[in-house]
């Protein structure tokens, strides 16, 4: 199946002082799109919209042909969430206990796919096995790892990701990765939010820029190297008024 995301006119007032206005964002299957930005300037407030955790004030998100805040149970079913915030998880329980509420929801949300076997193979591929520790108290990197295979265990069409390296070590950065990478090449949408400049221009085929809550840049990585030698020359161009 084909997937596509559309942003049309999106508005979200954060305070009185700070607004994200996205007049119109696409991403279609087998995109890796990376959203970077300074602090502040709206990444994670459209992340928030993407996942259906915030309703925009004006304008939709759509996944596949669906509004996001309108059909939240639908669209769940079809987005990975791979989030840099430990408050996700349910300290008390285990990751064998946690990934079995997680089944059972998306059981529930009419995915047929045999999570089981793909939670799993996940935990191969990213050398996990404390299943039995309660999640409140595994490492920061062995709970992003958890995070990595909530995100990922029911084979969504549309994959976001908060800071996918922060906590893991670089083996496991590796395999993450990879596994990104299969995902997009199988059709999914890959919407990954970074302040790794390098990380992103390795990674993605698309390099969004916010500044200020307002989109700045939208353009093809490569275009991006070619025009100003790196993205982070562009991000300096863009942010302190250096010459590319």
């Amino acid at each position: 199946m084909k997937q596509s995301v559309v942003i049309d006119g999106l508005t979200l007032l954060r305070s009185k002082t700070f607004k994200l206005h996205i007049s119109r964002l696409q991403a279609k299957s087998g995109e890796v799109l990376c959203i970077t930005g300074p602090n502040g300037s709206g990444k994670t407030s459209l992340i928030e919209c993407i996942v259906g955790t915030a309703t925009p004030d004006a304008g939709s998100v759509t996944v596949n042909g669906k509004v996001v805040d309108n059909n939240l149970r639908a669209t769940r079913a079809s987005i990975g969430y791979i989030p840099d915030d430990e408050t996700w998880l349910i300290a008390e329980l285990c990751a064998t206990e946690y990934l079995a509420l997680l089944r059972d929801i998306y059981a529930r949300a009419g995915v047929r796919t045999d999570m089981e076997a793909a939670i799993q193979h996940l935990a191969k591929v990213l050398h996990f096995n404390d299943w039995d520790q309660q999640l409140g108290a595994l490492s920061h990197g062995n709970k992003k790892k958890v995070q990595i295979i909530a995100g990922l265990m029911h084979r969504p069409g549309l994959i976001v990701v908060d800071e996918l390296r922060n906590g893991l070590d670089p083996l496991a950065i590796m395999a993450a990765e990879e596994l990104l990478r299969i995902e997009a090449a199988r059709g999914s949408i890959i919407i990954a939010t970074t302040h790794d400049l390098w990380w992103a221009e390795r990674i993605a085929s698309r390099l969004v820029l916010l500044i200020d809550g307002q989109l700045r840049i939208e353009q093809k990585t490569g275009s991006i190297v070619k025009a100003y030698g790196s993205v982070e020359k562009l991000f300096l161009s863009q942010t302190l008024g250096s010459a590319p």
